[in-house]
């Protein structure tokens, strides 16, 4: 036992101690930053599930917009007033005969 306690003294002595104690203390700081900055680190996860979140929100927008225009598309099949309204509304078109007043606003838009 006396013995042991020798060499524990020794090696602390020698700086062999210490030197593996700043070795571990080293590694254990780079595994902390990595861990945090690292491509597979806390902040990189944070930054992916926050841009999941905004493609989740986007996909679901999307949808939508999409849900709406196949309602669009099947009343353009099926119904001819409807046609006729979506022509006159973008195409700007008339019957004969119409006169289309236009009112702008102060931009000069309509």
């Amino acid at each position: 036992m006396k013995r042991r306690v020798k060499q524990i003294k020794n090696s602390l002595k020698n700086g062999k101690f210490k030197f593996a104690i700043c070795v571990a203390v080293v590694y254990f700081i780079f595994l902390a930053l990595n861990f945090i900055f690292g491509d597979k680190g806390y902040l990189r996860i944070k930054d992916l599930r926050a841009e999941k979140i905004n493609i989740t929100n986007e996909i679901e927008s999307i949808k939508k917009e999409n849900q709406k225009l196949t309602l669009e598309l099947a009343a353009a099949r099926s119904d001819p007033f409807w046609v006729e309204k979506a022509a006159r509304e973008e195409l700007d078109l008339v019957k004969k005969g119409e006169i289309v007043y236009k009112f702008l606003d102060k931009q000069g838009k309509k």
